[in-house]
């Protein structure tokens, strides 16, 4: 069992900052870049989350001065609860500079169509459920699941998600209002039977968008 030391509340504080950071300053400017990179290869999500993790960590390093007073480091495929049957492995993995790497974000990455085998795969046990369970994020309340919209149709792709989740009597996440480009972001509040109670996950969409080049 890890037991966790000092003010619960000034760690929350510190990884809300780290999370808004990658949501308003590195998603903007990893994405499209990824998507560079990405283009006329084959659309996969870990064929694109590779990519995805190398152009944020670029941003990191090339926006630094922005948010100078938060520290963290962006892992991909990191494996959580060693030794324990539930075991898996984070797609992303922000690790804030504290001693115990139980304190962590994690982010979920799945491709999102209109398909029930998409959304089950971003809603069901295989999503949101690696949150609610427990398997990821036990010791801390935030998540964040990442949805790539191959098919570029952002708003349908919200649509689905929330008559999906409202089908299947989960928590219907509500609109964040935040004024950024190109992405649609939800959040929403699940019950858990883990220590730390409920959690609040954040959705971010990303439409995937033809580009050309590097």
């Amino acid at each position: 069992m890890t037991v966790i030391c000092g003010d619960a509340s000034a760690w929350r504080v510190n990884l809300l900052a780290i999370q808004d950071v990658i949501l308003t300053l590195l998603i903007p400017d990893a994405w499209p870049r990824c998507q560079r990179i990405c283009a006329g290869k084959e659309l996969h999500e870990d064929k694109v989350t590779h990519p995805f993790i190398k152009t944020l960590r670029t941003s990191k390093s090339s926006l630094r001065h922005k948010f100078e007073h938060v520290k963290f480091r962006i892992e991909p495929f990191v494996g959580v609860n060693p030794g324990d049957s539930n075991t898996g492995f984070t797609d992303i993995h922000v690790i804030p500079m504290y001693d115990n790497e139980e304190i962590y974000l994690a982010y979920e990455c799945k491709w999102l169509e209109k398909t029930e085998h998409n959304l089950s795969g971003f809603c069901g046990k295989e999503g949101i459920g690696r949150f609610t369970s427990g398997k990821y994020a036990a010791q801390v309340n935030v998540g964040n699941m990442i949805g790539y919209v191959f098919s570029g149709e952002i708003e349908k792709a919200e649509r689905n998600i929330l008559s999906y989740m409202q089908k299947n009597g989960l928590p219907i996440p509500s609109s964040v209002g935040k004024n950024l480009p190109n992405m649609c972001v939800l959040r929403s509040r699940h019950q858990r039977a883990v220590i730390f109670g409920d959690i609040e996950i954040t959705h971010i969409l990303l439409p995937y968008i033809a580009v050309q080049g590097q």
